[in-house]
């Protein structure tokens, strides 16, 4: 089985190229919608070839960013009755968020499935130039449901691993620091004292 350690860093290593990959992803929107606005309000023609590229990007930065978010834990919360909650509420509240996002990942992950094989079939209605005699297949539109379904799936269940194994701990540093047979910093007044009594004997 794989060290709690080992697995936290392939997360956040993962995590790490979404985030690149959806910033490369906005950059391509803003440039596109920019060049697509310039041709046809200047130029007064019209580029097929950055639509289908704005929505490329739009779709796979929609889908790639909500993986990001449910990582981070940002895509449900209850936080009415927080105040009103003591520790055992709080922990129903989060068991029941839990349960709410992992299944809507999993249905998610489904409905991606099937929009991924009706895409295979289906072809993207703009005709481009450059293709005259076939029509792009929705793949690589509908493709993007299913990557993130899964991916949303993936780190919702491994945060909840994280978060209910027993045998994690969300401390390390003073974990580390025991191990290591150092003592915990003393605060700054005792440490004071420390040293004014440290000076005395010395005199």
């Amino acid at each position: 089985m794989m060290p709690n350690g080992a697995l936290e860093r392939g997360v956040r290593r993962a995590v790490a190229v979404l985030y690149g990959v959806c910033v490369v992803l906005l950059i391509l929107l803003a440039v596109t919608i920019f060049f697509s606005v310039l041709a046809r309000y200047v130029f007064r023609v019209s580029i097929p070839e950055l639509t289908l590229l704005q929505r490329f990007s739009t779709v796979w930065l929609i889908f790639l960013g909500a993986a990001v978010a449910v990582h981070e834990d940002e895509h449900l919360a209850i936080d009415m009755l927080s105040p009103l909650m003591g520790d055992r509420g709080q922990r129903r509240r989060r068991v029941v968020i839990d349960i709410i996002v992992l299944i809507g990942t999993i249905l998610f992950t489904v409905v991606g499935y099937n929009g991924f094989q009706a895409g295979i079939t289906r072809t993207e209605l703009l005709r481009l130039p450059m293709f005259d005699r076939a029509r792009i297949s929705l793949a690589y539109f509908n493709t993007a449901f299913l990557v993130g379904g899964v991916l949303m799936f993936l780190l919702h269940a491994l945060a909840m691993l994280q978060r209910y194994n027993p045998g994690h701990s969300g401390d390390q540093t003073s974990s580390d620091s025991d191990r290591s047979g150092l003592a915990p910093c003393a605060p700054d007044g005792e440490a004071d004292a420390d040293t004014d009594v440290a000076g005395g004997l010395r005199q």
